[in-house]
């Protein structure tokens, strides 16, 4: 019982062929329901520039509010990622108060989408 309370935190993610669930997706989930989904990065302008994940839209975690009010897409599936994963919390919770109630962070943000090999376009 005293090792379950440390149990890998990737055990409570979906699996690639289900539903998301939680505030989170894993980065298999993301690579394997890309097409679906719309991806929202959070980052700042400057680090967006830096390295991106391909398609991916910026909506910096400060000008949220502003560039998401009137869209109407609401009902659409949207997984946010930042840098490690810890912005794009704050987002989806701000997100599914403004009615984006299918709104996921990208767990360990874009640092383990790299890490796992996934596509990351570099420069600007």
């Amino acid at each position: 019982m005293f090792f379950s309370l440390f149990k890998n935190k990737q055990a409570d993610l979906a699996a690639p062929d289900e539903p998301p669930r939680g505030l989170e997706v894993s980065c298999a989930w993301l690579a394997a329901n890309r097409g679906r989904v719309t991806v929202i990065d959070v980052r700042n302008p400057d680090e967006w520039a830096q390295s991106r994940m391909p398609g991916t839209e910026l909506v910096p975690l400060p000008r949220l509010h502003e560039l998401l009010d009137g869209r109407d897409d609401r009902a659409n599936t949207f997984i946010v990622h930042c840098r490690s994963g810890k912005r794009s919390l704050t987002a989806v919770a701000a997100m599914r108060k403004l009615g984006f109630t299918e709104s996921y962070s990208l767990a360990g943000g874009i640092l383990r989408w790299a890490e796992e090999g996934l596509p990351v376009e570099r420069g600007a």
